[in-house]
């Protein structure tokens, strides 16, 4: 049971934080595969850039007293090289961000590295976790009704992530059809962080770029003073599709 003292809650989430927190160093996120900057450069890539997308939704924590983080109208999600592939990094406050990293060959892709920061309470939180799953068609030419499965490990933690392209869309981008591929995703965690995550993406057809996500997230923490609850909700919506 939590002290109720504003000194004591101070120190409690303190520690909490410290006892989540890992190194923000790492190396190359693709292990040994090869034919990242071929991949990166064909026609079956997103172009790399800054793309603006509207936001709407929050995260909130839960333990000794609450925080909430309201995310911004707008924010970015960034486009760069990176190991084997290439990264896709999504901040839409300086105490949030996510970043998931992926090797290419050719046409296909697998999820290397989730990477989730937080900040609450003034104390830097990242998470890393390890992926390994299978090589699997990318946006441009995954069939409707595909399946694939991702195991990752990190702080403490084992992740289950399984996928399904669920059907065609066309979305509207700035007035113009955009045909999209519904990819859904659920992600359980169990060890020291757990819950579920649920993630919508609609990718582009051309080239895989993400033009609309649904996030929705629950999950619980272990830590020295009980359950630390984390709770995220948003949306996503490509304002553009030229990068910035």
């Amino acid at each position: 049971m939590f002290l109720t003292t504003t000194r004591v809650k101070r120190r409690s989430l303190a520690a909490i934080a410290a006892m989540m927190l890992l190194p923000a160093t790492f190396g190359n996120a693709c292990g040994g595969s090869s034919g990242g900057r071929e991949g990166r450069q064909s026609g079956t890539a997103q172009p790399e850039g800054e793309y603006s997308y509207a936001t709407s939704g929050f995260e909130q924590l839960r333990a000794a007293v609450a925080s909430r983080h309201a995310y911004p109208r707008t924010s970015t999600v960034t486009v760069s090289p990176e190991g084997c592939g290439f990264a896709e990094r999504w901040e839409p406050r300086p105490e949030r961000s996510a970043e998931w990293r992926f090797c290419v060959e050719g046409a296909r892709w697998r999820l290397a590295v989730l990477l989730d920061y937080h900040e609450f309470f003034g104390q830097p939180v990242l998470q890393r976790f390890v992926c390994r799953g299978p090589f699997v068609p990318r946006p441009p030419t995954v069939p409707v009704g595909y399946r694939w499965t991702d195991r990752c490990q990190g702080a403490g933690s084992r992740v289950t992530v399984r996928y399904r392209a669920v059907r065609e869309q066309t979305q509207d981008v700035e007035g113009r059809p955009v045909k999209t591929v519904l990819v859904r995703a659920r992600a359980d965690l169990r060890g020291r962080i757990e819950g579920v995550n649920r993630l919508d993406s609609w990718l582009s057809r051309e080239n895989g770029l993400l033009v609309r996500r649904r996030v929705r997230s629950d999950t619980s923490i272990d830590s020295p003073f009980g359950k630390v609850e984390d709770r995220e909700r948003y949306r996503l919506a490509l304002r553009s599709l030229a990068a910035g």
